[in-house]
C-alpha cells in the first residue's frame, strides 16, 4: 500500500505498520525531538479519521492527562497498537521524546532504520528540561557579567577586580557542574 501523508512530521505506511518519520524532522546533529502526544498521537487520530484511516483499526491509545485535585496533571502515557511501530530515516541517531510511549506487544516502540540500525532514543519530560534551560540561562547571565567584571578589571584597576573575577569564574564553573551531574 502507498504511503499515506499528512501535514505532520509523519508519514503513516499501513502494508508495514509503521509510522515514518520524514527525513526533514532530522535536526543536521542527527537529533530527532519528538513529542508523543503532538507528532505521534494526535497525528495518529487526524489520519484515522481520513477517509484512508477510518477503515483500519486504532493505531494508538492514550492513558493519562486527567487533572488531579490540586491542579497535578496525571503523565500521560501513549501505546502503539497491533505491530505498530515508529521507523526514522537513516539520517537519525537519535530521538529525544517529550512524553511515555510503548508498544503494545512489549517491544521497542521503535523500529529498525531502513538502513538496518536501530537508534537510541531517551524519553524526557518537562520537568527534566525545565532545569537544563534554567542552567544555561544563569550560565549565560554568569557569563555576560563576567566578561563586564573582566573588562573593568584589564582597563581600570586589575588589583581590585581580580577577587571578583575569579569568584565569577568559579561560580560559572560550579553551575556548570551542577547541570551536568543532574543530567547523569
Amino acid at each position: 500500500m502507498p504511503n499515506l501523508e499528512n501535514e505532520e512530521t509523519v508519514d503513516f505506511n499501513v502494508g508495514q505498520k509503521l509510522i515514518k518519520v520524514r527525513p526533514e524532522s532530522i535536526r543536521p546533529d542527527g537529533i530527532l525531538i519528538l513529542s508523543v502526544i503532538e507528532d505521534i498521537y494526535r497525528a495518529a487520530r487526524r489520519w484515522e479519521a481520513s477517509s484512508i484511516g477510518i477503515v483500519f483499526p486504532e493505531i494508538v491509545t492514550r492513558e493519562g492527562g486527567n487533572v488531579l485535585p490540586g491542579g497535578v496533571v496525571m503523565p500521560v502515557h501513549v501505546t502503539l497498537q497491533d505491530g505498530w511501530k515508529i521507523q526514522c530515516p537513516d539520517n537519525c541517531n537519535k530521538v529525544e521524546i517529550y512524553g511515555h510511549i510503548s508498544s503494545s506487544d512489549s517491544q521497542q516502540p521503535f523500529a529498525l532504520r531502513p538502513d538496518g540500525h536501530r537508534i537510541t532514543y531517551e524519553e524526557l519530560s518537562k520537568k527534566k528540561a525545565e532545569p537544563l534551560n534554567a542552567v544555561f540561562i544563569i550560565s549565560i547571565m554568569l557569563l555576560v557579567f563576567a566578561e563586564i567584571v573582566i573588562a573593568r578589571w584589564i582597563y581600570d584597576s586589575p588589583c581590585e577586580m581580580e577577587p571578583y573575577s575569579a569568584f565569577l569564574i568559579v561560580l560559572f564553573t560550579l553551575v556548570q557542574l551542577i547541570g551536568h551531574s543532574k543530567n547523569a
